[in-house]
């Protein structure tokens, strides 16, 4: 008895070749999307990096400031209009003080602003200002220079 052999037989793919690997284009596209989203990951990295700079800038700037006029109320530095004085421990850091319109007569309205320049392109990387009221200085040096005329006069 001759049998013929079976043309489509179950067990026998007949389709085609199969696939044991990816093509080249598959390969390209993955890698495109990989170097995309590192690119993607960069700008975040860089953008964050700038913004606590920034924010470490704007920290200080407001700490000096602060510094500044505690030392005016004080009387450790002078009670006069100054125009981008630098600070002793960093030449970068300036501090102003300009003196405002005052709504009462007796009453001085002071501003101190703090500045820090780019050491390389002169651009204000961070800037700060107070405004506060304080009692005129010369009221008390009037009224000390009374009392003695009078402690005198009594003599």
């Amino acid at each position: 008895m001759i049998t013929r052999p079976r043309l489509h037989s179950p067990a026998v793919h007949t389709c085609g070749p199969t696939r044991n690997g990816l093509t080249l284009l598959e390969v390209l596209v993955s890698l495109a999307i990989f170097l995309g989203s590192l690119v993607g990951l960069g700008q975040l990295i860089y953008t964050g990096s700038r913004a606590a700079t920034r924010a470490q800038l704007q920290t200080q700037a407001i700490l000096r400031c602060e510094s500044k006029l505690s030392e005016l109320v004080a009387g450790f530095e002078t009670l006069q209009a100054t125009d981008a004085t630098p600070f002793d421990d960093d030449q970068l850091w300036s501090w102003s003080v300009d003196y405002l319109e005052s709504p009462h007569v007796d009453l001085l309205s002071i501003e101190v602003r703090v500045t820090h320049k780019n050491s390389v392109t002169d651009d204000i990387n961070a800037a700060y200002a107070i405004q506060r009221m304080l009692r005129d200085p010369q009221l008390y040096l009037d009224a000390a220079a009374e009392e003695a005329e009078a402690e005198a006069e009594a003599e």
